[in-house]
Parts: C-alpha cells; structure tokens; sequence
C-alpha cells in the first residue's frame, strides 16, 4: 500500500476497537513530522507568531510558537473536512491552492516570445540567473498525534481512490495548508490572527 506520511500509519497502526491507536509500552501518542517551506514563509510564520504572543502574553503562560501554528492549522484543516466538505470539493481546492502556490520556474516557452534572436548561450546565462533566483528552503519539525496523522492518511487515501494523479502526503498537507495561511496572512488578511488570539485566550 501508499505511503501517505512518514510514519505510514495506514498499514502500521493497531486500532482498537474505538478506532484508537494501540501504543506498545514506551511509545508515545505522538509523532515528529517535518515539513519543507520558502524560507521567507518561516520568517513570515515567526512574526506572525511573535504578533499574536504579544496580543496574548498577559492572558497565558505558554509562548506560541511556528510548530504550534503549524498544529493548529492542521487540527482546523481536519475539523473543516470532519464538518462535512465531500472530497470532489477538498480535491479542486488542494489542486487550486497547489497551483496558486507553485513556484514559478523558468519554461523555455517564456522566450519564444521575445522578439530578439536569441542564441544557446544567452539562454543558458539566463537559466543560471534564474536558478540563482529560487527560493531557498527551510525545515520545520513539528509533534502531532499520531491519530491525527492517520486521520490525514485515510483521507489521502480517499483521495487518491478518487483522483489517482492527486499524489500529495500527510507533510504536503500540512505545508500546503500553512503556506496558503501565510499568503492570506501577506494580503493582509488579519481574520486569522483574530481567530487564533480567540483560541488561545
């Protein structure tokens, strides 16, 4: 079978027979996940944290932190799907979203388009300039339960029944999801740290 995360709970994990995970003596309830995003979207996380521990420092004794935002937003991402959004609907969204977030990298069709002649080593000294231009990429490690990650399995893998060429993980999600927070976030949609100065309060 697919692995749908890391950890590959979907074949691994024992249930019983309330649809918990079974953990053997010494193992814990949770799980370390790592997800890659733009570096430039951490350090929009980290000051986006840094906002809302302002807002809430008199009102709790725990810091917020980016691996805590990251939980949050995929503990919401589930709920939302739990209340009744049917995969067809989730499917077009992660497509859409998938695109919106791409990185744009250079495509040789962009200079077919130029009207001047152009020859192989102006293209390739383009490329390179390109390839300077990416992004760099950051690592986040983060602690979630282990049901929460199966619960994000079975639903790849209803996905996946349902459109084959939709391959995406558990730590796809959830980067997804966090990176579609930021850029609502970056237009200056500041809904969202209402809602998680709500939460924590």
């Amino acid at each position: 079978m697919k692995k749908y995360s890391r950890l590959n709970l979907l074949s691994n994990a024992v249930l019983d027979n309330t649809g918990e995970i079974i953990n053997r003596i010494f193992e814990s309830k949770y799980a370390r996940l790592e997800i890659e995003i733009p570096t430039s979207d951490l350090k929009r996380a980290q000051v986006f944290v840094n906002t809302v521990n302002e807002l809430i420092e008199d009102e709790v004794d725990e810091y917020f932190t980016v691996d805590k935002l990251i939980v949050l937003l995929y503990r919401d991402f589930l709920r939302q799907v739990d209340q009744g959004m049917d995969l067809e609907t989730l499917a077009n969204a992660i497509r859409a979203k998938m695109a919106a977030l791409e990185n744009k990298t250079l495509k040789v069709k962009h200079y077919l388009a130029l009207e001047e002649d152009m020859d192989l080593d102006s293209l390739k000294q383009r490329v390179k300039a390109q390839k300077k231009k990416r992004m760099s990429y950051s690592v986040v490690t983060f602690k979630v339960y282990k049901q929460s990650v199966l619960r994000g399995e079975l639903l790849l893998h209803d996905l996946a029944e349902l459109h084959p060429n939709l391959e995406m993980t558990v730590e796809d999600l959830i980067a997804l999801r966090l990176r579609d927070v930021l850029k609502e976030i970056k237009k200056g949609d500041y809904n969202i740290l209402a809602n998680i100065v709500g939460l924590l309060t």
